[in-house]
């Protein structure tokens, strides 16, 4: 079948992504099951950044990507995304398999602190920054994040990458997805004001942000059941703010915990 547009709110039966995470059913196009990409597929960089129909089936949201084999989240998939274990715990993984892709290692799972990894990073990172098309993926998975239950991860991935960008100049070219399109992803208007407040004293203020300007608010039009604060295992306090938020620099890893997972 293909998928054009949302599934309808009321709809109970769309199930594709519920089997497809249930390791019932496989990606497609060219997919497989999603235990399989976990196993197989690790590390494997040229696949992951050349096939263009698994990012739909391992992050699903509301809307319909490029991929019409796949299915869009439905608003009952999505609570049922929330309250299983087992898809949260295969959810951590495709996570930590694009993670890796981006040369990044999740450090706390608690938090979502991320670190760069010391060996690949560098080449990772120079791919990102002219890999438009990987910003767009970004997106996705921060979308997906929120609306299943993992809404937690999103500041601390955010926090990285601007300090990657207005602390330590890497990754210009994704400046204007960061700030625009992923930043907006948060559903608090605190975190978000956090992280705009974070660009402007990192960059000196160099790099003033208008949300009601040219930055606006992300690619999202009106309010919708995707685009509300679902529940999530930690709520930061930004009056008392722990470690991951407070550090004056992105954690490196002490060593390449993939090397033996990861198929080069």
């Amino acid at each position: 079948m293909k998928y054009r547009d949302h599934i309808e709110d009321s709809d109970e039966e769309a199930t594709d992504n519920i089997k497809f995470y249930k390791n019932i059913i496989p990606s497609k196009p060219q997919g497989d099951l999603i235990d399989n990409i976990h196993k197989k597929w690790f590390g494997s960089w040229s696949l992951l950044e050349q096939h263009h129909g698994y990012i739909q089936w391992l992050f699903p949201i509301r809307e319909v990507g490029m991929n019409y084999s796949a299915q869009p989240l439905s608003k009952n998939e999505s609570a049922t995304f929330r309250s299983d274990k087992d898809i949260q715990k295969r959810l951590l993984e495709s996570y930590k398999l694009m993670l890796d892709f981006y040369g990044l290692v999740l450090e706390d799972e608690s938090t979502g602190e991320l670190s760069r990894n010391p060996i690949t990073y560098k080449e990772r990172y120079q791919h990102l920054n002219y890999s438009s098309h990987n910003y767009l993926r970004i997106t996705r998975i921060l979308k997906n994040l929120g609306m299943c239950g993992m809404e937690h991860y999103k500041l601390t991935f955010l926090r990285h990458f601007v300090l990657e960008v207005f602390k330590n100049k890497q990754l210009k070219n994704i400046e204007r997805s960061l700030i625009s399109f992923w930043m907006p992803t948060l559903r608090r208007r605190e975190e978000l004001k956090f992280l705009d407040d974070l660009v402007e004293s990192t960059s000196k203020g160099a790099r003033l942000i208008k949300r009601d300007g040219p930055d606006g608010w992300g690619d999202e039009r009106g309010q919708n059941w995707s685009t509300e604060v679902y529940p999530s295992p930690l709520v930061f306090d930004l009056e008392n703010l722990p470690d991951c938020l407070t550090r004056s620099d992105v954690l490196t890893h002490p060593n390449d915990p993939f090397k033996n997972k990861r198929s080069l």
